[in-house]
């Protein structure tokens, strides 16, 4: 058993940061549904550290939602992420109530450490889009299975950060990049 499964078992607090899209169509509302989504992390024993209110932004792709038994397509989303420390079990209990939570377009939790934190409204002056820009209006759609199948695979995906591995990576690219410009 690793030693990350092994506190998980022991029921130690992890630290998790929690990135979510929330459909772009709330507007005036954007704040009670933040209140929602840290309402599901308390109410589920964890412990919010640190929050950045939800930004509009552009989305790099089209997403799609099913609400009400009708699909729709966002080109905007507000982003906003809260980082909070919770027992291994609940976190489990929270992407349930986050899985059927109407507002949310997608979300990734991830485990994190203190000192990572990025102002949500950073992000989106960073990737061009306007906090306070008009969210543009979702088209009704056909279903794309395969698009809900990956998109619930990544919302369930829980990815650990590892400044050590990141610089590996790092390396090996620099590796990678200065065998080939010997080749050239």
């Amino acid at each position: 058993m690793s030693e990350n499964e092994t506190a998980n078992a022991q029921g130690e607090a992890r630290l998790y940061e929690l990135g979510v899209n929330l459909v772009p169509t709330l507007e005036s509302n954007i704040d009670a549904a933040f209140e929602t989504i840290k309402g599901y992390i308390t109410s589920n024993g964890g412990v919010i550290t640190a929050e950045s209110k939800p930004a509009l932004i552009e989305l790099a792709y089209t997403m799609g939602k099913n609400i009400d038994s009708k699909w729709y397509r966002y080109n905007t989303a507000y982003f906003g992420w809260v980082k909070f420390t919770a027992q291994g079990e609940a976190l489990a209990d929270i992407k349930e109530e986050l899985d059927m939570e109407g507002n949310v377009l997608r979300y990734m939790v991830v485990k994190t450490s203190p000192d990572a934190s990025t102002d949500a409204s950073a992000v989106a002056q960073a990737i061009g889009g306007d906090k306070d820009g008009d969210p543009a209006a979702p088209e009704a759609v056909e279903p794309d299975v395969e698009e809900e199948e990956v998109a619930d695979a990544v919302a369930d995906e829980v990815v650990e950060t590892d400044d050590a591995v990141a610089d590996e990576i790092d390396e090996k690219i620099d590796e990678v990049v200065e065998e080939l410009a010997e080749v050239r």
